[in-house]
Order: C-alpha cells, then sequence, then structure tokens
C-alpha cells in the first residue's frame, strides 16, 4: 500500500491458472478502490482486509493450484 500511497498507481489484482492441459489463463480483476478516509492505521487495516479477501476468493475457486505453491515455500524453511 505504501507504493500506492506515494504514487497513486492502481492496485490491480492479476491471477494466474493453469487447466489440466497446461494452458494458462489469466484473470484481471477490477482495480481495488483504497480506502483513505481514517486513521492510518485503520485504513492499513481495512485496505490489508479487502486485498485478503480478494486473494482468498480466487483460493477459494482454484484450491488445488495454491497448495503446491505454499508447499513449496514452506519446504525452504
Amino acid at each position: 500500500l505504501l507504493f500506492f500511497e506515494r504514487s497513486g498507481a492502481a492496485i490491480l489484482p492479476i491471477f494466474i491458472s493453469k487447466d489440466q492441459k497446461e494452458h494458462y489463463q489469466i484473470f484481471i480483476e477490477e482495480p481495488f478502490k483504497i480506502h483513505g478516509q481514517r486513521s492510518e492505521q485503520e485504513n492499513t487495516v481495512k485496505n490489508i482486509a479487502g486485498l485478503t479477501k480478494i486473494i482468498e476468493g480466487f483460493v477459494a475457486r482454484y484450491p488445488l493450484q495454491w497448495g503446491g505453491w505454499l508447499n513449496k515455500r514452506w519446504a525452504s524453511f
């Protein structure tokens, strides 16, 4: 969010999924609307919660594609 605050650039959620035949599909979501009418801490909490909800929605649609990604990341620790 700090980049947005400094630049004013839109936050555009983008996801990629792979099908059974190894084809990829790119999903470009609507720009995320940043909340900025409260205190800095309240705005941060609200904005992170909103972005997390978008990610959770995509993970719910394609759960198998996220399981492997997470396992690979945790294996290195």
